[in-house]
């Protein structure tokens, strides 16, 4: 009958070996806590899963899970821990989209922006993954603005002293699909092609609507009755605009609040997603 092997071990919880009741290469066991120790001659480290600390190359990291939307920050000296976003200078996670926020307070006039926003971040975004906004309206690409280059946002008319303009790139999703419609004659159903021939078609849950640059709320400002169709509440007029986004593939339902109230804006001073129409991720 082969001999069993068996190791150093211990039955009290958190009782782990040092170099000097273990030598190199030696193995030891905490049986209630089921870890299994060894040691280099210098050190003494743990084996396997269940650890209670975790190093990889001088960085350690946390060995139990943080709460939902927390993220991974370094003290700068090696230790990494979960913490919440604080959102800094430019950016704000929800589960499954991140949007990372420039702001530009305008002081004189002006059609460009680029550089350094308020808080000294560079502008930079993916064309067609950005949103654009003047004093909490949102603009439309190729009617207000251009996407001159990845660092560059150019508008059609002077932005002016006093102005605010804010611009969103969007990530953790597939695709951004947006369909304007320049409305000629009262109406409520949007279907088809739209200004650009583009096919009316986008995933129910994971929409947004703006007329004139304003956000309406899903059941109290428009429906959704399949995925080719937007019909609104209450008439758009002549000379309106109104935008369908859809965010396909994101992870999660975009979901707006229901109230009573059209639109929602965005909190300029506070760089959030605020007010009538709130942006939740669900997923």
């Amino acid at each position: 009958m082969a001999a069993k092997f068996l190791v150093k071990r211990s039955s009290v919880s958190g009782q782990a070996p040092n170099t000097s009741q273990i030598s190199t290469g030696e193995l030891a066991l905490n049986l209630t806590d089921g870890i299994m120790y060894g040691s280099n001659g210098s050190v003494v480290f743990e084996i396997g899963a269940n650890l209670s600390s975790l190093s990889v190359n001088s960085i350690s990291f946390p060995t139990t899970d943080g709460t939902n939307g927390q993220v991974l920050v370094t003290n700068g000296s090696g230790g990494l821990s979960f913490t919440n976003p604080s959102g800094g200078a430019n950016v704000q996670i929800v589960t499954g989209i991140q949007y990372d926020t420039f702001k530009f307070s305008i002081t004189s006039n002006t059609t460009v922006l680029s550089g350094q926003d308020d808080d000294g971040v560079i502008l930079f975004y993916s064309a067609g993954s950005e949103d654009v906004y003047q004093n909490g309206l949102k603009l439309i690409a190729g009617d207000d603005y251009t996407q001159t280059d990845s660092g560059t946002i150019t508008l059609t008319s002077n932005a002016v002293s006093g102005d605010t303009i804010e611009i969103l790139n969007i990530v953790g999703h597939s695709t951004i699909n947006e369909f304007t419609y320049t409305v000629s004659a009262n109406q409520t159903i949007f279907t088809g092609n739209d200004d650009n021939l583009n096919l009316l078609g986008y995933t129910i849950g994971r929409e947004m609507i703006y007329v004139n640059g304003v956000k309406l709320i899903h059941t109290d400002d428009y429906t959704t009755p399949n995925s080719t169709h937007i019909i609104l509440t209450a008439n758009a007029v002549s000379g309106d605009v109104v935008e369908v986004v859809s965010f396909e593939r994101g992870n999660g339902d975009i979901v707006t609040d229901s109230s009573p109230q059209l639109g929602g804006f965005l909190d300029l001073n506070n760089n959030d997603i605020t007010g009538t129409g709130n942006i939740n991720i669900n997923g």
